[in-house]
């Protein structure tokens, strides 16, 4: 993907509010039949809860043609099943992992930095290992949401999008006569790392709001993924790759009016 090598910094004014890692596998049909008692046993020194939950699989995964719309489409043939989803909560409520017979993923609404994150992602995969034995992975993803407040970053209430954000991002709403009669804008893109088999979807947009206020928010949602056979035992060199091109990505989409306002620390 042709961004910029920038700075690692951390933010000040972090505008994450979710990141999520998520593994796909071939169906272990053992995970529906029984508990995984084992595998709690193995993560219970930092996820002390557990909560089963009944849910429904992707119809299908997103997929993006040239001269074709995103297609949400499912198969008349296959008749989608629920499956169960093990829910299992760190002790300080800063981490989620979900266990089904087809993902296990590692979520956090807390994140602070990456290496602090991949040593819990690398605790919970050697538990997996250590239960399931190693595995092919049908699709690995790392997925990073960031929704931008103005208030938050005290901003005035009108103060125009295109100061804070790359106008590539805008469409219409980069027109300042049109800007301030946009209510709502959401766009989907696929980009593919050309020599790598790493792709990134971002969706982007004025079409969220926080959850405490009546507030607008710009939201930049990346999910960086690969589709490449993959192990359980390569994985994590894997993630180590995917995890760069969203903080990249993060720095095209926000201009530096923003970039200084979130206050940015070198680390």
């Amino acid at each position: 993907m042709p961004f910029e090598e920038v700075e690692r910094v951390k933010f000040k004014h972090n505008s994450l509010t979710n990141v999520i890692c998520q593994l796909r596998f071939p169906t272990i049909l053992e995970i529906e039949k029984e508990v995984p008692s084992d595998f709690q046993n193995f993560i219970a020194g930092r996820f002390s809860d557990v909560n089963i939950a009944l849910d429904m699989p992707e119809p299908v995964d997103m997929r993006f043609d040239v001269g074709q719309q995103v297609s949400f489409g499912v198969s008349l043939n296959r008749v989608q099943q629920p499956r169960k989803n093990y829910c299992f909560y760190s002790s300080d409520s800063n981490y989620v992992v979900n266990l089904t017979r087809n993902f296990l993923s590692l979520s956090t609404q807390n994140y602070d930095r990456w290496e602090n994150f991949r040593e819990v992602m690398k605790y919970v995969l050697d538990a997996f290992v250590k239960v399931y034995e190693e595995r092919d992975l049908t699709r690995v993803g790392l997925r990073y949401i960031n929704a931008i407040s103005k208030r938050k970053l005290n901003f005035p209430e009108d103060t125009q999008w295109g100061e804070l954000i790359n106008p590539y991002l805008l469409g219409i709403m980069g027109d300042t006569k049109l800007s301030q009669c946009v209510k709502g804008i959401n766009s989907t893109t696929l980009l593919n790392c050309v020599g790598e088999s790493i792709n990134m979807q971002i969706q982007c947009g004025i079409f969220a709001k926080m959850e405490d206020t009546s507030e607008e928010v710009f939201l930049i949602d990346t999910d960086t993924f690969s589709t490449k056979k993959n192990t359980t035992d390569t994985v994590m060199d894997l993630l180590e790759n995917l995890h760069e091109k969203p903080r990249r990505f993060l720095h095209y989409a926000i201009r530096g009016k923003l970039y200084k306002a979130m206050e940015p620390e070198r680390i």
